[in-house]
């Protein structure tokens, strides 16, 4: 497990299912979203709401609109990370924060940034296998 800088659910799971190298760049958008960022606006929407986030940090006036569904829980930001990198944004998490989630939403979860990644088969866009899973061998 490697080494948390929060005691919140969101976080632990995050050490538990992305490699070391994902889960770090994971954290430090965690870790902004909880010391820099906070919700300034909220207006409701047909399918949930428009939030806008503040960037508190070195007095910047930035801010990121980010639409979200409280039915399934995404969130879809104008910065446009998850969509880039696989992973949520810091705008993001500092929605799915104050949602007091034990977990991630399963859509935020990119196998291939996963420490389950080599495990599975690897589908084309027909559905035939390419690759089939890794299987690691146990010697009793």
């Amino acid at each position: 497990m490697p080494l948390l800088k929060t005691n919140k659910d969101l976080e632990r799971h995050a050490g538990e299912i992305y490699t070391y190298a994902n889960f770090y760049n994971f954290q430090d958008e965690f870790w902004n979203a909880c010391m820099d960022f906070k919700v300034v606006e909220r207006q409701a929407i047909d399918e949930g709401y428009v939030i806008s986030i503040a960037d508190n940090s070195r007095n910047r006036a930035t801010k990121r609109k980010v639409i979200y569904n409280p039915s399934t829980h995404e969130a879809y930001c104008s910065c446009k990370m998850f969509e880039c990198e696989g992973f949520p944004c810091c705008h993001t998490l500092c929605v799915l924060m104050g949602k007091v989630l034990r977990e991630l939403p399963s859509y935020y979860v990119m196998n291939r940034l996963t420490k389950m990644a080599g495990s599975k088969s690897i589908f084309d866009v027909n559905g035939i296998i390419l690759e089939e899973c890794s299987q690691m061998e146990h010697e009793d």
